[in-house]
Protein backbone atom coordinates (compact mmCIF):
# COMPACT_ATOMS: atom_id res chain seq x y z
CA UNK A 1 0.00 0.00 0.00
CA UNK A 2 2.87 2.39 0.72
CA UNK A 3 5.23 1.58 -2.13
CA UNK A 4 5.21 2.16 -5.84
CA UNK A 5 6.75 -1.14 -6.95
CA UNK A 6 7.55 -4.67 -5.83
CA UNK A 7 11.22 -3.99 -5.09
CA UNK A 8 10.43 -1.30 -2.52
CA UNK A 9 7.72 -3.52 -1.04
CA UNK A 10 10.22 -6.35 -0.58
CA UNK A 11 12.75 -3.98 1.02
CA UNK A 12 10.16 -2.59 3.43
CA UNK A 13 9.05 -6.09 4.37
CA UNK A 14 12.64 -7.24 4.94
CA UNK A 15 13.37 -4.21 7.11
CA UNK A 16 10.24 -4.64 9.23
CA UNK A 17 10.77 -8.37 9.71
CA UNK A 18 14.47 -7.94 10.38
CA UNK A 19 13.94 -5.40 13.15
CA UNK A 20 11.08 -7.45 14.55
CA UNK A 21 13.25 -10.54 14.86
CA UNK A 22 16.12 -8.55 16.38
CA UNK A 23 13.83 -7.08 19.04
CA UNK A 24 12.24 -10.46 19.70
CA UNK A 25 15.67 -12.06 20.14
CA UNK A 26 17.15 -9.38 22.40
CA UNK A 27 14.01 -8.66 24.44
CA UNK A 28 14.18 -11.59 26.87
CA UNK A 29 17.90 -11.04 27.43
CA UNK A 30 17.35 -7.36 28.17
CA UNK A 31 14.53 -8.15 30.59
CA UNK A 32 16.74 -10.67 32.38
CA UNK A 33 19.63 -8.22 32.59
CA UNK A 34 17.39 -5.47 33.94
CA UNK A 35 15.92 -7.86 36.52
CA UNK A 36 19.36 -9.05 37.55
CA UNK A 37 20.77 -5.55 37.89
CA UNK A 38 17.84 -3.98 39.72
CA UNK A 39 16.15 -6.92 41.44
CA UNK A 40 12.77 -5.68 40.22
CA UNK A 41 10.55 -5.80 37.18
CA UNK A 42 9.67 -2.08 37.49
CA UNK A 43 12.41 -0.98 35.03
CA UNK A 44 11.10 -3.57 32.58
CA UNK A 45 7.63 -2.06 32.85
CA UNK A 46 9.08 1.37 32.06
CA UNK A 47 10.96 -0.13 29.11
CA UNK A 48 7.72 -1.63 27.77
CA UNK A 49 5.95 1.73 28.17
CA UNK A 50 8.78 3.51 26.32
CA UNK A 51 8.68 0.93 23.52
CA UNK A 52 4.90 1.33 23.23
CA UNK A 53 5.27 5.10 22.88
CA UNK A 54 8.04 4.69 20.29
CA UNK A 55 5.92 2.17 18.36
CA UNK A 56 2.91 4.50 18.42
CA UNK A 57 5.02 7.37 17.06
CA UNK A 58 6.53 5.15 14.37
CA UNK A 59 3.07 3.83 13.43
CA UNK A 60 1.71 7.36 13.21
CA UNK A 61 4.51 8.26 10.81
CA UNK A 62 4.18 5.06 8.79
CA UNK A 63 0.42 5.49 8.46
CA UNK A 64 0.65 8.76 6.54
CA UNK A 65 -0.91 8.75 3.11
CA UNK A 66 2.39 8.87 1.22
CA UNK A 67 4.33 6.47 -0.97
CA UNK A 68 7.79 5.29 0.03
CA UNK A 69 10.25 6.12 -2.74
CA UNK A 70 13.34 4.10 -3.58
CA UNK A 71 16.49 6.15 -2.91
Amino acid sequence: MRSGNMQVTAQLSAMAQGWGYVLAAWGPLLVGLLRGMTGSYVPTAWLVIALCVATAIAGWGAGRNQLVQHS
